[in-house]
């Protein structure tokens, strides 16, 4: 269950499984309930969501009570470092607090991992309502080239068939085509262009940003008409977005996870279900939807150029801070062409990060023999020899 409400008595249950898709913020707005309590807490892997949408819910000085039916020591660690999280910490105050006989005893919120019978309380203690801006005000932001300006004309009256009540179009780096709109802005950037300097070029179209919600898109995507509208079903409660993309009628890698195997130093992009979620989830380049104030707070590394992980790098720095990456699958762009059209899946499990895939069977094939590969340095060596000689004489 999940009551959210004035107060206690006013509470109503919002019905919905905790997965990815909870989103009790859609429904009752940012900032909208004095109360909450819940017995979600170690139901699956989902902690991180389930806490930071209850914190988008309270108002100041709301309280959120914390209970859960079953203890999962697996769980426990994720959720203790997300309740340490600098988000978090900024806007609440937690601890634990369990009623003996007639009397309430609160201490410091680790006791709740620690003993039996306790409450997580959290407490907020700071408003940050307006940082959100309206949902009807929208940036977008277009990286290009001066290569493309054919997609990119179709790309602006994609922008302008949306019918958004306030936005503004930023153009970054070369292009020939001339707009009259006073809504479509043109950045001549074009430094470093041979080696794609896209993250300098981001950072510019957030710094020019008048609105607060921001779109930036590279110039191969398209929006669909219903976009924006189907875009308050997700709600403006969001920190870093993708959304569903498709090329042809089919995803692509609109969201994905950076699937790390440690023991190896290795990691490969697997495609998710929507309803998945874990903390290696990155937002790919070609679409980024976030809030000025993370963009602002979170730059992209303009050390790091095109197709250098700089994706990898920024959606990680917004996880650890706290703020969450997600998909909303409800608004939907089609790209003209995709360099990960045909990854793998990974199976949805609730509980766990799964280990079983679907989909591109042969690339699922290859990359478990060169998983095995990588064990054997010897055998390494003697691959790459091969592979050197047959690209010094052509045998194939």
């Amino acid at each position: 269950m999940f009551y959210v409400g004035l107060n206690r008595s006013k509470a109503e249950n919002y019905s919905s499984n905790l997965n990815q898709l909870f989103k009790p913020t859609a429904e009752f707005g940012i900032e909208s309930s004095n109360y909450i309590e819940t017995d979600l807490l170690y139901s699956n892997k989902f902690q991180e969501i389930l806490i930071n949408e209850t914190i988008g819910l309270l108002k100041k000085k709301g309280i959120a009570k914390f209970y859960f039916k079953k203890f999962n020591k697996a769980y426990s660690q994720q959720l203790l470092s997300y309740l340490n999280s600098n988000f978090v910490k900024e806007y609440c105050d937690l601890y634990s607090k369990k009623r003996i006989n007639d009397n309430e005893e609160y201490l410091d919120y680790k006791i709740f991992f620690q003993k039996k019978g306790y409450e997580l309380i959290l407490k907020k203690k700071k408003s940050f309502k307006l940082l959100f801006g309206n949902l009807d005000y929208w940036t977008f932001g277009i990286v290009t080239n001066g290569k493309r300006d054919k997609i990119l004309k179709k790309i602006i009256n994609s922008i302008l068939n949306l019918k958004i009540p306030k936005f503004e179009i930023i153009i970054c780096g070369k292009t020939n085509l001339k707009f009259i709109n006073k809504n479509i802005h043109i950045m001549n950037f074009a430094e470093k262009d041979d080696k794609g300097w896209i993250t300098k070029k981001k950072n510019l179209i957030v710094n020019k940003s008048i609105f607060e919600n921001i779109c930036i898109i590279h110039d191969r995507v398209l929006f669909e008409k219903k976009f924006w509208l189907n875009f308050k079903k997700w709600g403006n409660y969001f920190f870093h977005l993708s959304c569903t993309q498709n090329y042809k009628n089919k995803r692509t890698h609109d969201w994905v996870i950076n699937n790390i195997n440690k023991k190896y130093i290795l990691s490969f992009l697997y495609m998710l279900d929507k309803r998945d979620w874990n903390e290696n989830c990155i937002i790919s380049g070609q679409i980024h939807i976030g809030k000025k104030f993370v963009f602002k707070k979170f730059q992209w590394d303009e050390k790091l150029f095109w197709n250098q992980s700089e994706d990898v790098e920024i959606s990680k720095k917004i996880h650890d801070f706290g703020y969450l990456n997600r998909f909303n699958p409800y608004s939907c762009v089609n790209v003209d062409n995709s360099r990960f059209l045909n990854l793998p899946f990974i199976r949805y499990n609730e509980m766990k990060l799964s280990n079983k895939y679907y989909g591109n069977y042969k690339m699922i094939i290859g990359r478990l023999i060169y998983q095995r590969l990588y064990q054997v340095k010897n055998l390494q060596n003697i691959l790459l020899w091969i592979y050197k000689l047959i690209l010094k004489f052509k045998i194939i």
